[in-house]
C-alpha cells in the first residue's frame, strides 16, 4: 500500500527463531516494495543519518519522487525495451515462417 518507507527490525542472530520464515518474508517484502530496511544497529544508524541528511532518503520517506532514475539508468531501460521488442519480433517472424511437419510435432513432444 506504500505506507511504510523505512523499517527497523532487529533479531538476535545467535538464537534460532521459530518464526524465521516470517522474518524472511518481511525482508523479501521490504525488498520487493523498495522499503529501507535496517536489520542491525549499524544499518539503523546509517539509515537514521541518511533520513536526516540525504535528500533522496527524505524524499523516499515523504513519498516525493522516491524513484528518480538517472539519465544513464533511463537510457539503459529504454535500450532494454528496444532489445526485448526486437527479440519478440524476431521470434514471432520465425514462428510464422516455420512450416509444420510431422517431425516438428514429434520434436515438441520430445523437448
Amino acid at each position: 500500500q506504500g505506507k511504510i518507507a523505512a523499517m527497523f527490525f532487529f533479531t538476535n542472530p545467535h538464537n534460532a527463531h521459530p518464526h524465521d520464515p516470517d522474518i524472511k518474508a518481511l525482508n523479501r517484502s521490504c525488498c520487493v516494495h523498495d522499503c529501507m530496511f535496517a536489520i542491525n544497529p549499524s544499518t539503523a544508524k546509517a539509515l537514521v543519518y541518511s533520513l536526516e541528511h540525504c535528500h533522496f532518503a527524505r524524499s523516499h520517506l515523504m513519498d516525493v519522487n522516491p524513484h528518480m532514475d538517472s539519465s544513464v539508468v533511463k537510457a539503459y531501460k529504454d535500450n532494454q525495451q528496444k532489445v526485448i521488442a526486437g527479440v519478440s519480433a524476431t521470434v514471432a517472424a520465425e514462428k510464422k515462417k516455420k512450416k509444420n511437419t510431422p517431425f516438428d510435432e514429434a520434436d515438441e513432444l520430445f523437448w
